[in-house]
């Protein structure tokens, strides 16, 4: 599975809705450990000499796993420029190899995801890694079904121990739900596409999420989209295809193992929650993944 580019995982926050939040159980419900911080919602207003930082989690729901990852970087702004609706070539790939470069990471400590499962609650952990600065990804894998995980749309507990250092974040818990259901209906999976075959509907049907993403890869070339999930429908402009198709196969060779006969459609669904810690405002971003792959002419 292709990941998101960093700086991608922010405007990605935007379009589904940062700002929402979720109630991190109250303390009628549940006493809260000593050390840490309910999360607060981003509409409480921080202390006014506060410089806030951005923070990243990432929950990923595909049919074989959920993978997790977690930044937290100092060095990094949110631009506050969220995709807009409709389609776009990006010019520099989000795909493979894109994360060289990225800063390191401040320390959040452990963090545990508990996702609810019919049997008894799945816990996987992320560790910190100060030799390198930042979190590996992990995944509690699967398939889902069989670890029997609650999804989509169940409870998943995030608890962060918290960073020593005066510059790390610091300890907090959240509960969240996971991306609802997503199903891409159309192009099938080995659909063909061409430069000259007009523009790749896309149809889908979505269970109810904030935001929803286009990715379509075609070799080292890549279209983002932004499409609003109630609609069940959109479509990828012929000339947009058209324009990515020829610079990659003038790049490429047309024929060999290397020529480029094959496309990858993914589709994410997004739901966002943001919380606070500290000085941290931190993206909880909790998203579906399915994917076609399509032939190319």
């Amino acid at each position: 599975m292709r990941r998101f580019h960093l700086s991608l995982i922010f405007a990605l926050a935007g379009v589904a809705g940062c700002g929402q939040v979720e109630s991190s159980p109250s303390s009628s419900d549940e006493a809260t450990p000593p050390g840490v911080t309910t999360a607060r919602p981003v509409d409480s207003p921080p202390p006014a000499s506060s410089t806030r930082y951005p923070g990243s989690i990432s929950l990923t729901s595909s049919p074989d796993s959920l993978a997790l990852s977690a930044m937290f970087a100092r060095r990094i702004e949110p631009s506050g420029k969220a995709l807009t609706p409709g389609c776009r070539r990006i010019e520099k790939p989000l795909g493979p190899g894109a994360e060289e470069g990225e800063p390191r990471s401040e320390s959040a400590g452990n963090i545990s995801f508990e996702v609810a499962a019919k049997d008894k609650p799945v816990t996987r952990t992320l560790a910190f890694d100060p030799s390198r600065g930042g979190y590996d990804n992990g995944s509690i894998d699967g398939p889902v079904r069989d670890v029997r995980v609650d999804l989509p749309g169940g409870a998943i507990r995030i608890r962060a121990s918290g960073g020593k250092a005066s510059t790390s974040v610091p300890a907090f818990e959240t509960t969240v739900t996971a991306a609802l259901a997503l199903k891409l209906e159309e192009p099938a999976a080995g659909a063909t596409i061409s430069a000259t075959s007009g523009d790749i509907v896309v149809r889908w049907t979505d269970g109810g999420n904030q935001g929803l993403i286009g990715m379509l890869w075609l070799g080292s070339q890549e279209i983002l989209c932004q499409f609003e999930p109630a609609a069940g429908k959109a479509v990828v402009p012929a000339a947009l295809v058209r324009e990515v198709l020829e610079a990659e196969r003038s790049d490429t060779p047309t024929s060999g193992t290397d020529a480029l006969n094959g496309a990858l459609l993914s589709l994410y669904a997004l739901n966002t929650t943001t919380v606070a810690a500290g000085d941290w405002d931190i993206a909880i971003t909790r998203s579906v993944i399915v994917q076609h792959v399509l032939k190319v002419e």
